[in-house]
């Protein structure tokens, strides 16, 4: 999980993040190294789009008309929009271009020149972020819950989850180890693989106590992952459940 998250979230942020570092050094050597001109708004041409409920809405661009040094006139449109026309037809604004290509010549205010390149790096560095942070807290909660709590998310999806096979076990036998936080005990079953002739070994999660040698020859449910047999979960919660009530009794 913690890896879908880092790539999900951090290859968008980070290409969103170096494309907007990419534009805006772009603009950088516009301004640095381009040629001031004036140029006068002719239009705002307009631009509809739908949002994700289904409304429609406009954008207007403002199309801007200059001359170089020599004379000759070039246009171009501004790279951004607004919901009302930022700028009247006729007025004066200050651009920059490149004499090389002037259709790239751009309006010199910040909306303008600054905005777009700035909205996307930051875009993509959000992104980036939240993508590093998913995987730093989905990695720190892999190791408070532990492996055990993930065995317990194995046995949810082999079973109730359907993803494994249903085998009639009986318990073997019990075997008391020591444990992280003292003694604890592992219940031995056997049960047969479809299509197998010989009973193959499966043993339970450790309990914190003896079950006691009653629970040896009692029937339990066992879900093995057809893909993989090393995969499976013994059904021990029910059994001792079981064995409690009798003992009540």
């Amino acid at each position: 999980m913690k890896w879908v998250a880092l790539a999900m979230f951090g290859s968008v942020g980070l290409i969103a993040f170096i494309a907007g570092c990419v534009w805006g050094y772009q603009r950088f050597m516009l301004y640095r190294d381009g040629v001031p001109a004036q140029g006068i708004v002719v239009e705002n041409t307009q631009s509809r789009s739908k949002d994700s409920d289904g409304n429609m809405s406009t954008s207007y661009y403002p199309v801007v008309e200059f001359a170089e040094k020599n004379g000759e006139k070039h246009r171009f449109t501004g790279s951004t929009g607004s919901g009302t026309p930022d700028y009247e037809t006729g007025a004066k604004v200050d651009v920059r271009y490149d004499p090389r290509n002037p259709s790239s010549a751009q309006i010199t205010d910040f909306a303008q020149f600054w905005l777009g390149p700035l909205g996307v790096g930051i875009f993509g560095f959000l992104f980036l972020a939240s993508g590093i942070g998913s995987f730093i807290l989905i990695k720190d909660s892999d190791a408070a819950f532990g492996p055990q709590f993930h065995r317990k998310m194995d046995q949810v999806a082999l079973s109730v989850g359907k993803e494994g096979i249903r085998l009639e076990g009986q318990v073997d036998s019990v075997r008391k180890q020591a444990g992280a936080s003292g003694e604890e005990y592992v219940v031995v079953c056997r049960a047969t693989l479809p299509g197998g002739i010989a009973q193959q070994r499966f043993e339970a999660e450790p309990i914190f106590f003896n079950p006691g040698p009653w629970i040896v020859g009692k029937n339990v449910e066992i879900y093995v992952d057809p893909r993989k047999k090393e995969r499976y979960a013994v059904m021990l919660d029910p059994l001792l459940a079981a064995l409690s009530k009798g003992s009540e009794r």
